[in-house]
């Protein structure tokens, strides 16, 4: 006859070396894997750029970036050009002027519209028409407080570039962008060089 006390006692023995084998397998993995993430970090950390006798160490998380005949290290993720990023934020401005305007010319449209639909309700005949006229003046409201969040949303950047000194600050930085694209063009083309002395002549 099985004793059922001493087979349960053996099931629970089973299930804790399991356990046990479990955990300490899951410690090796953990233990393995950092271990490779920190060779992995140092491998990184350690790659060398050769170039002549120059000798150039490139810090975790940097990448790099070969255009031309120049060589040029980047952080990874922050490849883009000073050109491409004074650019980007100068559409960020224009962006939020054009919509600056356009929504505050909405609100304006929604308060002349208001008069508009109170003089409907002052003449409607019936209960249904001036029902119409109550969804009609509801949805006009909401469009005009969804545009006015949008006035308020961006009205401290377009008044901080209305005023004078500021507006000449951003016209200096459209023509610096047309200066650095240049620059940057320059040094991205193939560049050669014309020796001023002739091989073979010397002075008189």
């Amino acid at each position: 006859m099985i004793n059922k006390n001493g087979s349960r006692q053996q099931e629970e023995e089973v299930k804790q070396i399991a356990q046990r084998k479990n955990q300490a397998t899951g410690q090796l993995y953990g233990h393995t894997q950092r271990a490779a993430d920190k060779d992995m970090e140092r491998q990184r950390t350690s790659v060398l750029l050769h170039r002549g006798v120059f000798r150039f160490t490139v810090p975790a998380g940097w990448g790099a970036v070969w255009k031309s005949n120049y060589e040029e290290v980047r952080p990874v993720g922050q490849a883009k050009s000073p050109a491409e990023q004074l650019q980007e934020f100068l559409n960020f401005v224009d962006s939020c002027s054009r919509e600056y305007q356009a929504a505050y010319g909405t609100v304006n449209e929604e308060d002349k519209r208001l008069q508009d639909l109170i003089h409907e309700m002052e003449f409607a005949e019936n209960k249904a028409e001036r029902n119409k006229v109550a969804t009609k003046l509801q949805r006009s409201r909401r469009n005009r407080r969804k545009n006015k969040d949008i006035v308020m949303r961006n009205e401290l950047l377009i008044k901080f570039f209305e005023e004078q000194n500021h507006k000449n600050t951003l016209n200096k930085m459209r023509q610096l962008l047309g200066r650095q694209r240049k620059e940057e063009e320059f040094l991205q083309n193939k560049r050669t060089y014309k020796p001023r002395m002739k091989e073979g002549v010397t002075g008189g």
